[in-house]
């Protein structure tokens, strides 16, 4: 199976000086996740330059995407409630993605 990508909408804009803002949903795709993430660009988010920051809003599923801003990359954690020594998130390993995992952020950049 091919690797997991995502597709980015940007659902509003505007700009306060010179920082751009963008609320976007983030939406992966079928494929296989590879632990450390999956690359999103600033011109994914309608940006020019660079993210600064995406700060998370909410999902849809029991998946919460997370920005890694040192290395540009969306990355899927999950809560593994199973067992007595469980505890905090977990990435997503290697495998399969979940489908039609939906993320929102507000984007920071320009």
């Amino acid at each position: 199976m091919a690797a997991m990508t995502i597709t980015v909408a940007v659902a509003a804009s505007w700009r306060i000086r010179n920082k751009r803002f963008r609320r976007v949903t983030v939406t992966c795709n079928t494929g296989n996740y590879a632990t450390g993430g999956v690359a999103i660009a600033a011109s994914d988010c309608d940006l020019s330059q660079q993210i600064d920051a995406m700060v998370p809003e909410g999902n849809s599923a029991g998946y919460v995407q997370w920005y890694d801003r040192a290395n540009g990359m969306i990355e899927l954690w999950y809560q593994d409630a199973d067992a007595v020594g469980d505890s905090g998130l977990i990435e997503h390993t290697n495998g399969a993605a979940p489908a039609a995992n939906i993320g929102y952020f507000l984007v920071i950049g320009w």
